[in-house]
């Protein structure tokens, strides 16, 4: 039985300026919701960040302790403020840009919300109701990963350094890493090779040279000179169960067990058309942009961003592929099927994985690529998205 959701436009802040009037300053460089749902985090490239919050029908808010109806979708503006600013690092002659990268929430506890956001150079724990937490959490560099203590600031414990001591022995950086849902000792990080390595924090005081390293070889006789730009991950995402890992890499998504390391249980084409472009995108810098990815609440489906202001929502079946545009004005939606090539066995109760998807044609033609959707976010419980689109953001939902 194919699983097809029908995804319907909510709501979308932002401004209404055309793309050559939107401020580089205002582009949404980061979204997330927090672990309830009723919050919902944006950053963008001017370092800012801005809360919204979920209310009810009635007007009542989470705060307010009162019930927010599931089939109700509606956010409201919470507060607004300058995370990081613009840096100069003497030491380097680089400038530092103020410009958002990630940004997470701590784990609710009581009335108390705390998130994390992070620029290039430095970490901020923000503090929107007042509480005093005992977690930790991890961060990452091109070269390294630390782990932080919220109680101490100036120092934190190096768990993975890949710097040669030769830095023209680099080979490869680190692109991003996510700890595990449920264990707190296992985390995973990508890399610009291409490889996935899951890390256990019991295992050793430095975890990179015992990482479980999940990589799928590519065929010698197939490679360009684009393959290595191809293969970095931009992405990588836990299952909300942790036993699946979804990677994005400029082309594909890819679905991985934790107990298979040399192929994917799924690799689903999302750019396929764009192989012939790809000069062109060299040319032009956008072989280089990053897409991220997630999985839904249930494992069920797949959602990552496109051009044209577009986003995917595939099925995890391999059948289904609901393209939407990101639109003020009557978005557009695209639903593809397609026939599964092979069906990976999984253990009962466990959806079957399946590879192959027919691109729609349409997609080739009139490729807007200066309008991208990088960043979004599924709600932790409900078949809520918000997705960034240049300066605006929008919510979409399926209930």
């Amino acid at each position: 039985m194919e699983c097809v959701l029908d995804w319907k436009f909510c709501q979308v802040f932002g401004d209404r300026n055309p793309p050559e009037e939107i401020a580089p300053a205002d582009i949404i460089s980061a979204i997330k919701f927090d672990d309830t749902g009723n919050f919902i985090a944006a950053g963008d490239k001017g370092g800012r960040v801005v809360i919204f919050e979920r209310v009810s029908p009635t007007g009542s808010t989470p705060r307010t302790r009162m019930p927010v109806s599931a089939r109700h979708v509606e956010y409201q503006f919470l507060t607004e403020f300058q995370s990081h600013e613009s840096e100069f690092d003497y030491l380097r002659s680089l400038e530092i840009d103020e410009k958002i990268n990630t940004i997470k929430w701590l784990k609710r506890i009581n009335n108390s919300h705390m998130l994390i956001t992070t620029n290039d150079k430095t970490i901020k724990l923000w503090k929107v109701y007042e509480k005093k937490v005992k977690q930790s959490f991890i961060s990452s560099d091109d070269l390294r990963i630390n782990l932080w203590n919220l109680e101490i600031t100036n120092q934190s414990f190096n768990i993975v350094d890949i710097k040669p001591e030769n830095m023209d022995d680099l080979n490869e950086v680190i692109t991003t890493c996510e700890m595990h849902p449920s264990h707190c000792h296992h985390f995973i990080y990508s890399t610009s090779r291409g490889q996935i390595r899951l890390a256990d924090m019991r295992a050793a005081a430095l975890c990179d040279k015992q990482a479980k390293t999940f990589y799928e070889e590519e065929d010698p006789s197939q490679r360009t000179f684009f393959s290595d730009i191809l293969a970095q991950i931009s992405d990588v995402r836990f299952s909300p169960c942790g036993r699946y890992i979804l990677s994005r890499d400029y082309l594909t998504l890819k679905v991985w067990d934790i107990n298979m390391e040399n192929r994917p249980l799924k690799t689903i084409p999302v750019h396929e058309h764009l192989r012939s472009k790809l000069v062109h995108l060299y040319e032009k810098d956008f072989i280089f942009d990053k897409f991220e990815c997630c999985f839904s609440p249930d494992s069920q489906f797949l959602l990552t961003g496109s051009y044209g202001n577009n986003f995917h929502i595939f099925d995890n079946a391999g059948r289904v592929d609901t393209c939407i545009e990101a639109s003020r004005v009557m978005p557009k939606k695209r639903t593809t099927k397609g026939t599964a090539k092979a069906a990976v066995p999984t253990r009962p109760g466990v959806a079957p994985l399946k590879a192959g998807l027919k691109k729609p044609h349409e997609e080739e033609n009139n490729m807007d690529f200066a309008k991208k959707v990088l960043h979004l976010s599924w709600h932790p419980h409900q078949n809520i998205i918000a997705v960034g689109a240049l300066s605006n953001l929008f919510i979409y939902a399926s209930i």
